[in-house]
């Protein structure tokens, strides 16, 4: 493969990552406004922080950040809940 095309493909590949991060971030959103009728605007704060935990992780401890979703996402679930009960 030309290296033309191996960029075009990690491209593509990254922007597909990308766009599900934040389709899932929106999602998420909607979910949390439709249904309780909260507006959470710290929800893409936690998904921020949560990128920034798992790469915290990868780059001090080598662990694994697909690994750190399974430590990452129950916390940041009850960082958030906890957020939203007023």
């Amino acid at each position: 493969m030309s290296s033309f095309a191996e960029a075009a493909f990690q491209v593509v590949v990254f922007g597909l990552l990308a766009g599900s991060i934040y389709s899932l971030l929106g999602l998420g959103l909607t979910l949390i406004m439709g249904v309780g009728k909260i507006l959470n605007i710290s929800h893409g704060d936690l998904g921020i922080l949560g990128a920034y935990a798992a790469y915290a992780a990868f780059i001090g401890w080598g662990v694994d950040p697909l690994l750190m979703l399974v430590v990452v996402i129950p916390l940041l679930g009850l960082l958030g809940g906890g957020s939203s009960v007023l």
